[in-house]
């Protein structure tokens, strides 16, 4: 271990090196999980966010912005339409503190589609992995599919 490892801050941002702050897209941490998310919910870090990384972390670290609180999709490096509209709306609801629940004013009903009639059919299978295992190599499996449902809707 480096001597100067001793001083590295790692609990308040900025950090003083960039492998330091946590990447909570990384669930492979054990058994470091609990300390890691509790520096990330502190300091808001920034790959708590949907979809966002080390590298678009490490572009808005570049830019000065160290939290989600200062963050925005095109300081992140999302810049495609989809993707950052949605991040802006969960940047938008979690900067704020007046509003719980983000509901629409209304909701568009424009989506469903006008269907005459629908036909649904539920199948199952089986194939005997379940079964007993003392000679699991010279068994036969037998494969079973039976349909399980039916069903249709008809709007005259």
């Amino acid at each position: 271990m480096s001597p100067e490892a001793a001083l590295w801050n790692i609990s308040s941002y900025p950090l003083d090196r960039v492998e330091l702050y946590p990447n909570m897209c990384n669930t492979y941490d054990f058994p470091w999980h609990t300390v890691k998310k509790e520096i990330a919910k502190k300091n808001k870090e920034l790959t708590s966010l949907w979809m966002v990384g080390p590298k678009n972390r490490n572009k808005a670290l570049n830019d000065g912005i160290y939290s989600w609180e200062q963050a925005t999709p095109q300081a992140l490096g999302i810049n495609t339409p989809h993707r950052g509209n949605i991040l802006q709306d969960i940047l938008d609801i979690n900067q704020q503190e007046t509003k719980i629940i983000n509901c629409p004013e209304f909701i568009d009903e424009s989506w469903k589609s006008k269907i005459t009639s629908a036909f649904y059919i539920d199948f199952e299978f089986y194939n005997g992995i379940l079964g007993e295992i003392d000679d699991l190599y010279n068994q036969k499996v037998n494969n079973i599919i039976y349909l399980i449902g039916l069903g249709y809707w008809c709007n005259k």
